[in-house]
């Protein structure tokens, strides 16, 4: 399906993300990614060559952060599946490519983290291993994985692998406090064979890219920085809707012992203000450091001094939004315990601020580049 307007899609997505949206254990209905499938929105990053759109990383972050509005879950999911896809459209081999992306952008999901071990064989690599973190898997036909290639003397070389789902075995584990319907599962791959144009070699930590093999220079940027575009548009998703929720709120909520509704009263005035100040400065904040990214990256100038620097916005933005829906929460009384998006939002920021991307090193490693 041909999409003129992405966000606009997206947003008339969002009864149907609101509909389906619960904080139990089942995954995110197959109703709403089938709708997104349809929408064409799970190829908003990935290269045009594959059949995707290629928007630009503030249109990405538009996107995520609308469909994050609706429901956490959903924007989590959707945010990794539409990044995975990304990353194997842009650096896998032709030959793979063709077979995977010939009926539109499919979905992938999986932990690229080099959680496996493998050796190199003719034709590939197999791989064993224990990932985590499989979000979106439920909804996936293929399934990425790191993993490390040791091969006798030669170096040990960090790659990422693609394989069809049912190649791996899922192991659950996704009993959790946040992000429940991302059923974010365990799995495992026993001897299982990757294709050598099913993978791709990552480059070393904190540096940029492997050259991609398809797609513009944004590309250029590599796994770190493009990774950090979903988590942050995600989070901005988050507290806008925690802050809305309140906002609705308090026309008619009293507070116990309180003779007036919250929007009567100037502490509360005084507080949300201060919150929205913050909401819309971090959100602000994301817009500039992507746009200076993509920038660097059309210049040929990024650098891993700029990877830092996204980095550390991205976990700041994320450590900001947590702090904003606690407070939400607080102003909201007994009403931030009942079920709803304000509840929802105050599980899945708080699991969300688990992730590698939200370490608070990436604030220090920023730091030193910036004392250099």
């Amino acid at each position: 399906m041909t999409v003129h307007d992405p966000l606009a899609a997206a947003r008339a997505l969002r009864p149907l993300v609101e509909e389906h949206a619960h904080s139990d254990a089942t995954p995110v209905d197959h109703a709403v990614t089938d709708a997104f499938r349809e929408a064409g929105l799970y190829g908003a990053l990935t290269p045009k060559e594959v059949g995707g759109l290629e928007l630009s990383l503030e249109e990405n972050l538009d996107i995520i952060e609308e469909i994050s509005y609706a429901d956490g879950s959903t924007g989590w999911t959707y945010m990794a599946c539409a990044t995975t896809a990304a990353f194997f459209g842009a650096w896998c081999g032709d030959e793979f490519v063709r077979e995977a992306f010939a009926d539109g952008v499919p979905l992938m999901a999986g932990q690229l983290a080099p959680n496996g071990q493998a050796t190199k064989v003719i034709g590939g690599y197999v791989v064993n291993g224990s990932f985590q973190f499989g979000s979106g898997i439920d909804h996936a036909s293929n399934v990425g994985m790191g993993f490390i290639v040791t091969d006798g003397d030669t170096p040990p070389e960090f790659r990422m692998g693609v394989v069809d789902k049912d190649a791996v075995t899922l192991t659950g584990n996704w009993d959790v406090m946040g992000l429940r319907a991302t059923a974010s599962y365990d799995y495992r791959a026993v001897d299982v064979f990757v294709p050598e144009a099913a993978s791709f070699g990552y480059a070393a930590p904190g540096s940029i890219a492997p050259l991609h093999r398809r797609g513009g220079s944004v590309y250029d940027l590599g796994i770190l920085i493009l990774t950090c575009v979903g988590h942050a548009a995600w989070a901005i998703g988050l507290a806008r809707r925690a802050l809305d929720e309140v906002r609705a709120l308090a026309p008619t909520k009293h507070r116990m012992g309180s003779a007036t509704v919250l929007a009567e009263s100037e502490r509360f005035l005084h507080d949300y203000a201060r919150l929205e100040q913050r909401a819309r400065a971090s959100a602000t904040r994301v817009h500039q450091v992507f746009r200076e990214a993509e920038e660097a990256g059309e210049l040929g100038t990024a650098d891993a001094q700029l990877s830092t620097e996204v980095r550390s916005t991205n976990a700041f933005v994320t450590e900001e939004a947590a702090e904003i829906i606690r407070a939400c929460y607080l102003l909201a009384g007994t009403t931030g315990l009942r079920s709803g998006p304000l509840e929802r939002a105050f599980r899945d920021i708080h699991a969300g601020t688990q992730h590698a991307m939200v370490n608070p090193q990436h604030h220090v490693e920023w730091a030193r580049s910036l004392m250099a």
